[in-house]
């Protein structure tokens, strides 16, 4: 197609097309008056665009290897960047002209025939109608309607079946006679993320093109044999496969149930066709005995059958009665008969293994000195004895091929074969929770120094828990904040606020971002470190500063690692409601704020959204039989799921207005959409009628693309510590906001004029 297009043709058709697009611009603009500027604004000049188009169009060349240098008189190369949009305004005007002509003649009803038709730049998908001819578009089509009526289209095959469109995926690559490899192998040099997000983006391609579960079903059993012939795990399809659904769980027209269950049998047929079809391959072998020495399998009868293979050997074979079973299964918690052992049986057991073992590691030497002193928790067995089958697991391998365990953790004390295969595990939840019992057995006072300095490794950064992280949070709590001082210059956030900040997450041995399955303890309620590491990630500090010691593992993000969450503003909330509660009798005029999930809530349960703010004005004591005492409520929201706003009802006026920190004296229409569809809900619900009236709040501005949530929750302690203030500017950062909240939220209060 590229090839075949006039250079005329091209350069008459995109300037066509182009003024058929600002006049389309321009009487959007005429109709819509929330909008104040033009779709197209930014939009140069017709002439300009031309130029280029026509630059690109007639500057085309080509140098052979004999040294000849050719002008492309027609078509365009298809490598240009800029090609198919080129390409499809082109036949988009020849098809307009068509359509155009057809209704003019009076041929309305052949004109409606062609509403269905779809062209993805040279593929023309049409029902029953062919498209226009040749003579029109200035090129060649092929009809490639197969000999049984279906069609393939775009990698879908569609087909008529029992009168009704029948449409699956159809894989080109598996009518070559040849192999062709697509996917990257499970030993190949590629994220270990890279097989799940494969497997959910082939999901969801799936998803789109077939129009019946039992295709859908055929296309994803065809991907997961593909991915484990590549010997990828299961574990990894299981993963993309339940983000998939987790991504989808509001379709209500499919049966996740069923499909969940569907997949599990699936996968695990998949596992055994693909390695029966693996073993056939190998029946021919010398060695195959060799191979699949001490690999157990199970019969038909689901029963074991165990033969000797020397006299006097201990090790034992297992006669292949059947297919083996999937040698990538996951280690079970309890399934195991060994981990429903006790303890202290599991752990001999295990050590009297590891005598004649020459890899012995330190975590094991360490379980050894714990278990002759002390009794583990029932909740903590499980995850141990996980932990130490899994330790015997690799050293068993290592022994049997002849390699040693390289590569030591350094949070939990395993060994690995190397040192990607050590990166692969600090990204586990296992070495989270070998972390986790570490430090548990280590803190243990009839433990002595003298034992653990021999039981834990040298370069271990392994801390014992102490009273220190109570004690350094209460000396915080307890010095004034104004004493505390918070420094941004262009190297970035420093001060001794910032030290102190940092001594309480040294001393409680929180090591972000690695850190948040613990908490931190203080008098508002647990903090999680997920928490306080998504307020950190959106601060740069000084590293060059000696205050800034204990952040030196903190990577500075204007992305969605840094964005705020609901709880963090729900927390500031909850700050203020408490350190205002007592007011709200005397002064009706101090906004309420209501929780972030309530918007998500209304969206859903309408009743129950507003039974969630009737219960607040009740505890608030600001609802009672003669109506509603509060004068203003305060709804911070998320649009769209990528932007917070606060949203201001005012009972006493009946108005609202919402105030978006990218323009708070002028709300986008989503940002006044969500507002109006608060203020009907309340106003049925409570017998008012509210309309839109602009605020006189002329709040800082948002600058930055991450820092919403921020202002949203620096916007309520404004209006609800100091309304009169109305800042036009903060007096800080944003980084020494984040800062500030974090202090805020340990102190659990914010002072009035903290803006």
């Amino acid at each position: 197609m590229y090839t075949g297009l006039e250079h005329e043709r091209i350069k008459k058709n995109v300037q066509e097309a182009i003024r058929e697009a600002k006049e389309y611009a321009a009487e959007l603009f005429s109709r819509d008056t929330r909008n104040n500027y033009r779709i197209d604004y930014d939009l140069n000049d017709t002439s300009k665009l031309m130029d280029h188009v026509n630059f690109i169009v007639d500057n085309t060349y080509f140098y052979t290897k004999t040294g000849i240098l050719k002008q492309q008189k027609i078509g365009l190369p298809m490598g240009t960047n800029s090609a198919p949009e080129i390409a499809n305004l082109t036949c988009y005007v020849d098809e307009r002209d068509f359509i155009d002509g057809l209704i003019t003649s009076g041929q309305t009803d052949e004109a409606k025939e062609h509403a269905d038709n779809f062209r993805l730049i040279d593929d023309v998908l049409g029902w029953g109608i062919e498209p226009p001819s040749p003579l029109h578009y200035g090129l060649e089509w092929k009809e490639t309607t197969l000999a049984d009526g279906s069609v393939v289209y775009l990698g879908a095959h569609i087909k008529k079946i029992d009168g009704r469109i029948d449409i699956s995926v159809f894989d080109k690559a598996a009518e070559w006679p040849f192999l062709v490899l697509r996917y990257p192998h499970s030993q190949s040099n590629v994220p270990y993320h890279q097989p799940s997000g494969v497997f959910q983006g082939q999901l969801v391609r799936y998803r789109i093109i077939c129009n019946t579960i039992k295709n859908f079903k055929h296309a994803t059993t065809q991907m997961a044999i593909r991915m484990l012939q590549r010997d990828h795990k299961p574990v990894s399809l299981i993963k993309g496969w339940n983000a998939h659904l987790t991504k989808f769980n509001n379709d209500r027209i499919t049966n996740y149930t069923s499909l969940r269950q569907w997949f599990r049998r699936m996968i695990k047929w998949a596992s055994y066709f693909v390695k029966s079809d693996r073993d056939k391959s190998h029946l021919n072998e010398k060695s195959f005995k060799q191979k699949w020495k001490n690999k157990q399998c199970i019969t038909q009868n689901e029963t074991k059958q165990w033969v000797k293979k020397h006299e006097h050997s201990k090790t034992t074979q297992c006669t292949a009665i059947s297919d083996p079973v999937p040698m990538h299964k996951e280690v079970p918690l309890q399934k195991s008969a060994k981990a429903e052992l006790h303890l202290d049986e599991f752990i001999l057991a295990k050590m009297e293994e590891s005598k004649t073992n020459s890899q012995t590691t330190s975590f094991d030497q360490l379980v050894t000195t714990f278990s002759h002193h002390n009794q583990l928790p029932k909740v903590l067995q499980p995850h141990l004895n996980r932990l130490l089958l899994l330790s015997n697991k690799r050293k068993t391998e290592a022994k049997n091929r002849n390699f040693t365990l390289e590569a030591t953790c350094d949070q939990c004390l395993q060994k690995y074969k190397d040192l990607m295969s050590l990166k692969k595990h600090h990204k586990q939840k296992d070495c989270n929770m070998g972390k986790f019992l570490v430090q548990w057995m280590s803190s243990k006072q009839n433990l002595s120094t003298l034992q653990l300095d021999k039981v834990i490794h040298s370069n271990s950064t392994v801390t014992f828990p102490n009273q220190k992280k109570e004690s350094a949070i209460e000396k915080f709590c307890a010095t004034p904040l104004s004493s505390l001082s918070c420094f941004h210059n262009a190297k970035g956030i420093s001060g001794s606020l910032v030290y102190a900040l940092g001594g309480i997450i040294s001393d409680i041995n929180c090591k972000l971002p690695n850190g948040s399955e613990n908490y931190l303890p203080n008098p508002a309620g647990r903090i999680y470190y997920g928490f306080i590491k998504i307020l950190l990630q959106g601060v740069k500090f000084d590293h060059h500063h000696p205050s800034t010691v204990n952040f030196r593992n903190i990577s500075y993000s204007t992305g969605i690692d840094s964005w705020f969450y609901g709880s963090h503003i729900d927390r500031i909330g909850n700050i203020l409601m408490r350190k205002t509660k007592s007011s709200f009798r005397y002064n009706s005029s101090l906004p309420i704020i209501i929780t972030e999930a309530y918007f998500p809530k209304l969206l859903e349960n309408p009743q129950e959204a507003n039974d969630w703010v009737r219960q607040t004005l009740m505890e608030l004591e600001c609802l009672d039989d003669e109506g509603i005492l509060a004068e203003r409520l305060l709804f911070p929201v998320n649009v769209n799921s990528n932007h917070w706003i606060l949203i201001e009802l005012n009972i006493k006026d009946q108005t609202y207005w919402p105030y978006d920190p990218f323009s708070p004296a002028h709300p986008s229409s989503s940002d006044i959409v969500a507002a109006e569809l608060i203020a009907n809900a309340f106003g049925e619900e409570f017998g008012f009628h509210f309309n839109l009236q602009f605020c006189d709040y002329d709040f800082p501005v948002q600058k930055d693309g991450f820092n919403c949530g921020l202002f949203v929750c620096l916007y309520i302690i404004s209006l609800v510590l100091d309304p009169s203030l109305k800042p036009k500017r903060f007096g800080k950062s944003p980084m020494e906001y984040r800062i500030l909240l974090l202090a805020w939220i340990i102190r659990n209060d914010i002072p009035t004029g903290g803006i």
